[in-house]
């Protein structure tokens, strides 16, 4: 079977003024300040949007309109950064008065608990002031026995979060204590836990963790 040349060209030639129609070119002479519309029909009836409004149909939205409608001013990115610092500013003061609230509700049972060290220390100077105490003597802080350590962490969120609850911890540990002179709660950071090989011999309590 043969096949003519100027078929071919006639083919080819047909198929690119079938595309030249469906996507035409743009007008050189047009307005650039116009836009172009976009809209499409069905049903004899318009949809889209171009210079005269929105067409939904059988209703036209005028554009005038649409200048009245609520949309962001200014740039968005900085509104919402803006937004996220002032969410975390209110968190911050959220979390200092909660501290300020448990750190008044702590200060009575704080207040009580040395009130009875006092009186079990002062009893028991009493007992043992016939015994020499030699200059410069170490004073006993713990009881690996007895005290209970509380150890938070020495962070910003710790201190706001995890240090108020250890403070309550060690207030219901003091009240269970029976005012014994080292059967207390002491509330302690991680780097002075470290730092003292001691207070490893303790009993422990970590009050947080990682976040």
């Amino acid at each position: 079977m043969k096949i003519r040349i100027d078929s071919v060209v006639a083919i080819r030639m047909r198929q690119m003024a079938d595309s030249i129609e469906k996507n035409p070119l743009p007008d050189v002479n047009a307005d650039p300040y116009v836009s172009k519309p976009w809209t499409f029909r069905v049903g004899g009836k318009t949809y889209g949007i171009d210079s005269k409004g929105i067409h939904l149909g059988d209703i036209t939205i005028p554009t005038a309109v649409l200048a009245f409608l609520s949309t962001p001013q200014g740039n968005i990115d900085q509104a919402r950064a803006n937004q996220a610092y002032m969410a975390m500013r209110a968190d911050m003061l959220r979390a200092a008065a909660r501290r300020r609230r448990w750190t008044i509700s702590a200060r009575p049972c704080a207040r009580s608990g040395r009130a009875r060290r006092k009186s079990t220390r002062s009893s028991s100077n009493s007992s043992n002031s016939s015994r020499p105490t030699a200059a410069g003597a170490a004073v006993k802080l713990v009881d690996t026995d007895d005290t209970v350590l509380i150890v938070t962490g020495i962070d910003v969120p710790a201190e706001m979060n995890d240090r108020p609850l250890a403070y309550r911890l060690k207030a219901e540990i003091d009240r269970r204590g029976d005012g014994k002179a080292f059967r207390v709660g002491l509330v302690v950071s991680d780097a002075w836990f470290a730092q003292n090989r001691i207070f490893h011999l303790c009993p422990v309590v970590a009050v947080g963790g990682r976040r």
